[in-house]
């Protein structure tokens, strides 16, 4: 799903924020190298624009160490301006970082999206583009577990 992704990026000239994970290069991706709580608020301003914005991140890396920013910055504050979508991989649907240790891994990810209302979806391979086309197009935060046919 990372190459999906990496071309839908370039097609519509989307901006995708990560750190230093990403195995694509382009224009349109951003290295914030390890600063996931920094990559969140860059984000986060970039959507505030109006600007549909993707990150994609390791779970646990992401969702544990930058939680008040997806909170305040991206949930009650970009997400009111444009469409911001989170690509996770690692959390408890997708084990290909397992052999990296415990910190590339976090099983527990989608009961703390439902205690922080974040809405999620882990879409299968064929419904990934349609997924995507349906929510740019609206305004609000969004995190897209990637699965294990990636």
């Amino acid at each position: 799903m990372r190459k999906l992704i990496f071309d839908y990026i370039n097609r519509n000239n989307i901006k995708l924020f990560h750190c230093d994970m990403f195995p694509y290069k382009s224009e349109n991706t951003i290295d914030l190298m390890l600063q996931e709580q920094n990559m969140v608020n860059v984000a986060a301003g970039y959507a505030s624009t109006g600007r549909v914005t993707f990150m994609y991140s390791v779970c646990g890396f992401i969702v544990l160490r930058a939680l008040e920013q997806l909170k305040f910055s991206v949930k009650e504050f970009a997400s009111k301006k444009s469409c911001i979508i989170l690509f996770v991989a690692g959390g408890s649907n997708f084990d290909c970082y397992k052999d990296l240790g415990i910190g590339h891994q976090f099983y527990e990810d989608t009961k703390l999206y439902e205690a922080m209302g974040f809405k999620y979806f882990t879409p299968k391979y064929n419904e990934f583009k349609d997924l995507l086309d349906k929510l740019v197009k609206t305004k609000g935060f969004y995190i897209i577990r990637l699965g294990e046919d990636n």
